[in-house]
């Protein structure tokens, strides 16, 4: 699919969910295109692929989207990938923008991200930039890029997740209220050489005790090498807690590490860490 240049969503009093939506593919990629959400759609790109699919996009830019209707569900989010009850053989995004993801307070829905994939075997999330996915600081989520496997009912209120081959590298994720990345998968999963920052203040997510976490590894593990971590300015911690790691066991009680050397599982190397302000 190949998109025109550019478009802009007119000024007018309707609201839409998603400005290109495609549900049942089995097999797609989007090439190039730059899209306005111009605040008047809570989604630009959705994409619900079947069994075995495979789903690429590459170049796609973005700008504005948010979802603004009172108690109106839906997701806002900038490209949106998944397989619902389907695993999907592939899903790979690369060198996309994503600029401004936001949602208004009191919606059915709390979910709000920059970059979305989740149920496929294989998953590459690679050169793209993500800055402004901001959520109400007292709901959440609002996460900048998120990966999930398909889950698994394990049984006693556990979940466990199937196992995946990705690697999340050389993105900048900047300025999400919520966490940088997120994470429930099992498997494979390598997270190297982005830049995860905090260039200007923002307010803390804190819908179920959130507060900020940079990277939110649940499940893990995972490997988390060669990134750069900057704090260049305020995170207003306006409840749960403000952590750069966090790793959990999804479905059994979590635990919420500030230290490094405690993750659960995975690896942490090579990464280096900056704070500029108070």
């Amino acid at each position: 699919f190949y998109p025109v240049a550019t478009v802009s969503v007119p000024g007018c009093s309707g609201f839409m969910s998603a400005l290109y939506e495609f549900d049942g593919v089995d097999d797609l990629e989007w090439i190039g295109g730059e899209v306005d959400c111009n605040t008047l759609s809570a989604g630009c790109l959705a994409i619900e692929a079947n069994a075995d699919a495979r789903v690429k996009v590459h170049d796609l830019q973005i700008s504005n989207a948010h979802a603004g209707a009172t108690g109106y569900y839906w997701y806002a989010g900038g490209i949106q990938i998944w397989g619902d009850a389907n695993e999907l053989e592939e899903i790979d995004i690369r060198r996309c923008k994503v600029d401004g993801v936001t949602r208004a307070t009191g919606l059915t829905n709390y979910t709000c991200s920059g970059i979305e994939a989740v149920h496929a075997r294989r998953t590459r999330i690679i050169d793209n930039y993500v800055k402004g996915v901001i959520a109400p600081a007292t709901e959440g989520d609002a996460d900048g890029i998120k990966y999930f496997t398909r889950n698994v009912d394990e049984g006693s209120s556990r979940l466990s997740y199937n196992h995946g081959d990705c690697i999340i590298s050389g993105n900048s994720v900047i300025d999400c209220n919520g966490r940088w990345l997120k994470t429930q998968a099992r498997g494979r999963c390598v997270i190297t050489n982005n830049r995860f920052a905090v260039d200007n203040a923002i307010s803390s997510i804190s819908g179920g005790g959130a507060g900020f976490i940079g990277i939110d590894d649940q499940h893990g593990p995972s490997e988390i090498r060669g990134n750069r971590f900057e704090i260049n300015a305020a995170i207003a911690a306006t409840g749960g807690v403000a952590l750069g790691i966090c790793a959990q066991r999804c479905g059994t009680a979590n635990s919420h590490v500030g230290s490094v050397s405690n993750m659960l599982a995975g690896s942490f190397e090579g990464n280096t860490i900056y704070k500029t302000t108070a």
